[in-house]
Order: C-alpha cells, then sequence, then structure tokens
C-alpha cells in the first residue's frame, strides 16, 4: 500500500516535469522563431539600405531639379490692359408692386444708373491695377539689371609685370660661351623686337657676341622681353614679357656694418649693345648672373623731329653730296647725321672744300642768283645702304647727291628740292634715278 503511493507520486511528479518541460520548449521555440525573425529584418535592413538610400536620394534630386524647371521655365503671362466698360440694358417695364404715387420718376432712374456705371468703373479699374502691379514690378527689376550692366562696365585687366627677383633660379645658359651660341636663335625669338633692329644685333654680336659694355643694372630697369628657363614648369626655354629688375636690399656690408633699410640694393652685372633707330635707342643685354639674353629700348631725349634720305650706293665708290641755300648753312641739330648700312648714326664724314657744286641748277631751282653750296661733302662707300638724317630746316634747301663708282665714272646729281618733301619723313630715292651723261651745272 505504500509502495502503490509511492508510485503514485512518482508519476505525478513525472506528468509534472513533462508539462513543465513542454511548455518551456514552447516557449524556446517561440523566441527562436522571435530571434530568427530580428535576426532576418536586420539582415534584410543591411542588405538594402544603401540601394534604398541611394533611391531616396535620387528622388528627391528629381523633385527639386523639377521644381526649379517649373519656377524658373514658368511662361510668362502677357498683362493686357483692356478697358471694361459696364453697358445698361434697358429692361422690359414691369408692373410696380406699390401704388403709382410711390414709383420713382425716370429723371430719377437716369442719375441712380450713371453712379452705378460709375462705380462698377472704378471697381473694375482698381481690380486691373492690383493685377498689374506684380507684373510691373518684375519689369522694373529686369530694367534696372540692364542699366546695371550698362552703367558698371567690366574694369579692363591690368597689365601685369614681372619682377626679376630670383636671379640664377631659371638660367637661359650656364656659361657666356653658351650664351654667346644661343644669341641668334633668342633674339628671332623676340616677337616685339623690329626686324631691322633683329637684323643690326644678330650682325654685331655673330657668334662671338664682340664688342658689348658692361653695365650694372639698376632696380626697375624695365625689359620689354627676356628670355629664361627651363625650370620646373618649363621643359624648354621661354621668354618673358614685361619684365622689370626687382629691389633686393642688402642689410649688411662685407665687414658686417649695417645699412640703412632701403638705402642699399644689389645691381647684377651685364654686358649691353645698343642700336638708335628712328628717334628710339634699344639695348641689348646679356646678365651675368644668369644669361637670360633680353632687350629693352628708350626714347632719345631730344623731341626734335627729323627727315631721312635713303639709297644704295656702289660699293668702293664715293658718295658728293650738299646742300643748297639761300638762306646759309643748316644750324647745328642733334638729327644731323649719317649712316652706313645698320651700323650707328655718326656725324657727317669728310667735308670737301675743293669739290664743286651744281651751283648754277641750284639757283634755278631757288629763283635766287645770290643762293650758294656752303655745306659739301665726299667720303668712301663701305656699306651699299646709305641713310641720311637732316632737321626740318632741310625742307626749304635743295639737296643734292651723286655717285662716283671705283673706275672713277660718276652719276649725275639726284636733288631734293624743297617742294619734294610734301610732308613726308623718310624719302627712298629709286635707283633708277641716277643716270650717266650731260648734267646739269
Amino acid at each position: 500500500m505504500r509502495f502503490a503511493r509511492t508510485e503514485n507520486s512518482f508519476n505525478e511528479s513525472t506528468n509534472t516535469l513533462t508539462a513543465v518541460c513542454g511548455e518551456e520548449a514552447e516557449m524556446a521555440k517561440m523566441f527562436r522563431k522571435d530571434r530568427l525573425w530580428a535576426q532576418n529584418r536586420r539582415a534584410w535592413w543591411k542588405l538594402y539600405r544603401v540601394p534604398v538610400g541611394i533611391a531616396l536620394l535620387i528622388v528627391s534630386i528629381g523633385l527639386g531639379a523639377a521644381g526649379w524647371w517649373m519656377y524658373h521655365n514658368e511662361p510668362k503671362r502677357p498683362v493686357v490692359l483692356e478697358a471694361k466698360t459696364a453697358s445698361v440694358q434697358p429692361q422690359a417695364a414691369t408692373k410696380p408692386a406699390v401704388a403709382p404715387q410711390a414709383q420713382a420718376s425716370p429723371a430719377a432712374v437716369v442719375p441712380k444708373a450713371k453712379s452705378l456705371v460709375t462705380a462698377a468703373r472704378a471697381a473694375e479699374q482698381l481690380n486691373l491695377k492690383q493685377e498689374a502691379k506684380p507684373r510691373v514690378v518684375t519689369h522694373q527689376k529686369k530694367v534696372r539689371r540692364y542699366v546695371s550692366v550698362e552703367t558698371h562696365p567690366a574694369r579692363p585687366r591690368r597689365k601685369v609685370r614681372h619682377e626679376w627677383r630670383h636671379w640664377g633660379a631659371a638660367p637661359f645658359a650656364h656659361t657666356f660661351a653658351d650664351a654667346c651660341r644661343k644669341a641668334l636663335m633668342a633674339i628671332d625669338g623676340f616677337k616685339k623686337m623690329p626686324p631691322q633692329v633683329k637684323r643690326h644685333f644678330k650682325r654685331v654680336l655673330g657668334t662671338s657676341c664682340g664688342g658689348g659694355v658692361v653695365e650694372w643694372l639698376s632696380p626697375a630697369t624695365q625689359f620689354k622681353e627676356m628670355w629664361a628657363g627651363p625650370d620646373r614648369t618649363h621643359k624648354t626655354p621661354f621668354v618673358i614679357e614685361d619684365v622689370s629688375v626687382a629691389e633686393l636690399p642688402v642689410r649688411r656690408s662685407p665687414d658686417g656694418r649695417r645699412y640703412r633699410r632701403g638705402a642699399v640694393a644689389e645691381t647684377p652685372k651685364a654686358l649691353k649693345w645698343t642700336y638708335e633707330d628712328d628717334g628710339t635707342i634699344y639695348t641689348l643685354d646679356i646678365p651675368y648672373v644668369c644669361f637670360n639674353i633680353s632687350w629693352r629700348s628708350s626714347r632719345t631725349t631730344s623731341h626734335e623731329q627729323c627727315v631721312k634720305i635713303s639709297f644704295d650706293a656702289p660699293m668702293h665708290g664715293h658718295v658728293h653730296w650738299g646742300v643748297g641755300t639761300k638762306d646759309g648753312p643748316l644750324p647745328p641739330s642733334a638729327c644731323n647725321a649719317q649712316r652706313q648700312g645698320s651700323g650707328p648714326y655718326t656725324s657727317w664724314l669728310s667735308q670737301c672744300e675743293e669739290c664743286k657744286a651744281p651751283v648754277g641748277y641750284i639757283r634755278n631751282v631757288l629763283h635766287d642768283s645770290s643762293a650758294t653750296v656752303p655745306q659739301k661733302f665726299k667720303y668712301p662707300v663701305k656699306s651699299k645702304k646709305q641713310t641720311f638724317r637732316f632737321s626740318t630746316a632741310v625742307e626749304s634747301r635743295v639737296v643734292y647727291f651723286c655717285l662716283e663708282y671705283h673706275d672713277g665714272t660718276s652719276t649725275c646729281g639726284v636733288y631734293m628740292r624743297p617742294q619734294d618733301w610734301k610732308g613726308r619723313r623718310h624719302v627712298i630715292i629709286d635707283p633708277s634715278l641716277w643716270r650717266t651723261g650731260h648734267c646739269p651745272n
């Protein structure tokens, strides 16, 4: 009996444990399902959050662009101001609702209709003004914008000047001999130098760079063009325009004494060649610090206007020339000079007192029997091209030229009369004018 009770108790405990374990298993199973669903949800979000974000961004950008386009491309509705008038249509007569004595007379109806028409017109005009007001403001803004563009034009760009400050940083050549070998190429590479000046410097420099004068380039010296490089940004040599020598201050003396600020500056040493043409002095420089071949120009100090006569003369011959006048010799002037070829201008060469001059012909040209030839010259020809420069006082005189060949034969003179200038500053004598034979005396 006791054993049976114990067995029953054991069975009840086993059933209870089985029930409890079953409930826990169901709860664990449900927990696993919830956990799996949460993990699947997180995995889905991790997988699709980037494409979804990109899609949302694209949609927002598209909507913004569409709104911007619709805002800026809305068709402008023209404002048409039409005058609208209210008309009073005649109405059929109706039976009065009151006694005949209380009906208004026709004379009283007309002013009332007029007042109604006037009020309708005023209200219509007020509505039109209110509708047209925003359009008028927009039009005023546009006009104001156009006026601002016209009254405030764009400022012209300022010409940038370069400063030659880092001496030796981008040398054009490493030795003076190397610079001389590149000189002809450098002169041809200058874009602003006149062709006749290029020819002169190329002939003078050659390949030895002889005949130069040593100078020191002071600060603020202006160069038209300068060769430099190569450097870090240029693989080949290049030309810099509008370059000025920078002021590099020297603070102490070689023995350590301190200089006043701005009192002493460095100056690079250079070799220069000069050439004068038509009132302009051209200078070619080769600085020793980096051999950057450069050139500059300046006007002559004389502001006097000069006139020139040019012609070709036979080599190894002579040129006879002189000035006929009734007012005396030409006055001294900085213009009075001559040159052979492309060399420098010099004073008139070899005055010849014993040379014969065509005085009779000059007197006929000037219509004065007292005219003389006080200035006569004869010089040997060393270059084919001959150029004479005179002051404007020569325009009232007669200038003649005669050519003598190396075998002794001579040409008749070519005469430049006062009426032949015709306001010209440079006259070139045509070669066909030189003739031999019977010449005027």
